[in-house]
């Protein structure tokens, strides 16, 4: 659903995608973002949030497989 403005974003913004540390960069921003969703879902909540963020910590964020990192 969101591999083809990978694509768009890549190609306008390449700077982007060359950070020498994208994969860590990325995984604080969504670690962050999830910490914040977890004061707005209950732990039991269908989002999984503490999923979600366990699979980050784990170097396993969805994200990874749409940027091939």
């Amino acid at each position: 659903a969101y591999a083809p403005v990978i694509g768009w974003l890549r190609e306008a913004y390449p700077e982007l995608f060359d950070h020498p540390a994208l994969a860590e960069r990325l995984a604080v921003y969504d670690a962050l973002w999830e910490l914040t969703q977890l004061m707005n879902y209950p732990a039991a909540h269908p989002r999984d949030t503490a999923g979600r963020l366990a699979a980050i910590l784990a170097g396993r964020a969805p994200w990874k497989a749409m940027l091939a990192i």
